[in-house]
């Protein structure tokens, strides 16, 4: 298994960093719900 560039490493703290600004909207938006 060939190893992971820096390319692929970048895109998946960037995908980490989307689904965490995610998961903050969503517990934000639910809090004011609530």
């Amino acid at each position: 298994m060939p190893r992971a560039g820096p390319a692929f490493e970048a895109n998946m703290s960037l995908w980490s960093c989307l689904s965490f600004v995610f998961l903050l909207s969503c517990v934000s938006l639910a809090l004011i719900s609530f």
